[in-house]
């Protein structure tokens, strides 16, 4: 509002886990994969809204990625997919 009053809050707790593995099978080679997950402010209702000025439910993403590495000396490569 633009007196400065608060008009909505949000309090709430959310587990945004992460988790990644890597694997080398070889001295050169690296297999990876990560799985993680994530929370961004949600919108304020629109004022011709029943509920003006509420603030709505958080964003969730989620994002799962796997690739691999492999140093060849002078190059290095990289493939990744998510």
């Amino acid at each position: 509002s633009t007196t400065g009053a608060v008009t909505s809050s949000s309090d709430e707790g959310a587990l945004t886990p992460l988790v990644g593995l890597v694997v080398k099978p070889w001295e050169n080679v690296s297999l990876y994969a990560n799985y993680v997950e994530g929370l961004s402010i949600g919108d304020t209702a629109p004022t011709t809204a029943v509920n003006a000025g509420e603030t709505l439910a958080p964003y969730r993403s989620r994002q799962i990625e796997i690739g691999t590495k492999i140093d060849l000396g002078r190059l290095a490569v990289t493939v990744s997919a998510f």
